[in-house]
């Protein structure tokens, strides 16, 4: 008796193959199309990786194509579970689809087969899916970090190598934390436990736990970060922070908050809300936003009153405007011309300003020796400390003018520098604090 071979050869073709088969009368090789590759019916939800969305009732439909060239009735074995080699779960199925049971983030796989009128058997490739119902509220956060360390020092770290950040979790309502600090010891960050948040409304921050000690090459770094949100099947947000933050500022008081979440079930909505927070312990404020107002206190002296006033600035420092005008008026008989917005840097952490010298006023005046108008361009320096623990933040600093005619100003009044004692607090300061200043007055004069 003459040996048959039979050869089965599965080329894919617009969702097809096609399969080659010998005759039972002889070893010639025919061509016929059977079935195609299986398609699903349901839509997909996502399009990062092969994502099925169920019905309702927590089932999936499994869907495929036939296209056969002769009329010939097929049934269907359908082989379906969560093994890679998935066990028969149907015969004798004569529709071009299959209802199956499924469960939320389970990863399934299938395939189906059909025997021809002659016995050979067509079978499609295995292929598989991950089930989302809408259930499933697990959520990855992925901080990201780049650094410009080559730029500025010639290095050529990565983000690791150079920065630690923390990322925090914050409740919005009081900025208290919804998890324990997350901190690798790295730059980059991921937390893998969102879903365990209850429902609410909350922050993402961040803050430089440490940074690389580069001896006489270091400067101050600026950080780019990023936000990558990963839900499976549900939502991919990625959001961008160019230059959010540097490394300058590295303890744990200073947060930059880089985005809002409100997370209801299973779903997160998600949006971009840059702020700054300075946390000393006993409270939570928000930076420049809790900095910016009306300055109401003395300046210069307690019997001149503030004129100061702060806007927003960068993260670091409001603008200020309006320091020494009432005493400059007043006391140094000096017309201020035009004011030049200075900024104060602030610790943070330590609670200190420093005001590093720079252009504040021009002021005019009456020359009786020139018999003309003299003007006049001053710059400030000094220090200070702030308070944010009452209801308002409170300011103090010593300050001093300059300029190239008279040099260092308080010292023509004996003065080692000038104080100014502000308040944001609309109702100002209490009288009762005035008298110490007022008393250190007349103990110079």
């Amino acid at each position: 008796m003459k040996r048959k071979n039979i050869v089965l050869v599965s080329l894919l073709i617009l969702f097809g193959f096609l399969i080659q088969s010998c005759s039972k009368d002889d070893t010639t090789f025919t061509t016929r199309e059977t079935a195609t590759i299986p398609v699903s019916v349901s839509p997909a939800v996502s399009s990062h990786g092969t994502v099925l969305c169920p019905g309702p009732d927590s089932t999936a439909t499994l869907g495929w194509t036939y296209n056969d060239l002769s009329s010939a009735t097929h049934t269907w074995t359908v082989y379906f579970g969560e093994a890679k080699k998935p066990p028969v779960v149907a015969t004798g199925v004569t529709a071009t689809s299959y209802v199956v049971k499924v469960k939320e983030a389970k990863t399934y796989y299938w395939k189906v087969e059909t025997v021809d009128a002659k016995g050979i058997v067509s079978t499609s490739p295995t292929y598989h899916f991950i089930a989302v119902i809408g259930t499933n509220d697990k959520m990855f956060v992925n901080l990201i970090c780049e650094t410009d360390v080559k730029k500025q020092m010639g290095l050529d770290y990565t983000a690791d190598q150079t920065v630690d950040l923390r990322l925090y979790f914050l409740k919005k309502s009081d900025l208290t934390l919804a998890f324990p600090v997350v901190d690798a010891a790295k730059a980059n960050e991921v937390y893998r436990y969102v879903g365990d948040l209850a429902d609410g409304d909350y922050y993402i921050a961040v803050n430089c736990k440490s940074t690389l000690n580069a001896g006489s090459l270091k400067k101050v770094l600026n950080l780019n970060l990023y936000l990558q949100f990963t839900q499976l099947g549900l939502n991919y947000t990625y959001l961008e922070f160019p230059s959010v933050i540097t490394d300058g500022n590295n303890c744990i008081g200073f947060k930059a908050i880089l985005c809002e979440f409100n997370k209801t079930g299973a779903v997160y909505t998600i949006n971009k809300n840059v702020k700054y927070s300075y946390n000393n312990g006993t409270s939570n404020l928000d930076v420049p936003a809790i900095l910016v107002g009306t300055w109401k206190g003395w300046d210069a002296d307690a019997t001149y009153l503030s004129q100061i006033v702060s806007t927003t600035g960068n993260y670091k420092s409001p603008y200020f405007t309006g320091i020494g005008i009432d005493w400059m008026t007043n006391d140094w008989v000096e017309e201020v011309r035009n004011q030049y917005p200075f900024q104060m840097a602030f610790d943070y952490c330590a609670g200190t300003i420093s005001i590093p010298s720079q252009n504040v006023m021009e002021t005019k005046y009456w020359s009786a020796a020139d018999n003309d108008s003299i003007f006049t361009n001053y710059t400030i320096s000094g220090t200070g400390t702030f308070n944010v623990n009452g209801t308002y933040p409170t300011i103090t600093l010593h300050y001093d003018f300059t300029s190239a005619a008279a040099g260092t100003v308080a010292r023509y009044f004996g003065l080692p520098y000038f104080t100014a004692t502000l308040t944001l607090d609309p109702a100002g300061l209490p009288k009762s604090a005035i008298l110490p200043v007022k008393l250190q007055r007349i103990l110079k004069k």
